[in-house]
């Protein structure tokens, strides 16, 4: 498990992967989660669970202060 705070409002080059499955839980704020191709946007109080080996980015649309869960695992 990782916090993900604030990030950047854009988007990164780079895509990332995990293994297992990932639960990412959106604490404070917003972001939007790039998902191959699609864009799911997510506010506070939200969750999603994906295949972690699909790559994936995510990119602030809250303030400074957004803050997530990114949940990893085989």
């Amino acid at each position: 498990m990782r916090e993900w705070c604030g990030g950047a409002r854009s988007w990164s080059s780079n895509t990332e992967t995990a293994p297992g499955a990932v639960v990412l839980y959106v604490v404070r704020g917003a972001l939007e989660l790039e998902l191959e191709g699609t864009v799911h946007a997510l506010g506070e109080g939200d969750a999603l669970m994906f295949d972690g080996a699909l790559p994936h980015r995510l990119r602030r649309t809250g303030g400074v202060a957004t803050r997530a869960l990114y949940v990893a695992g085989a």
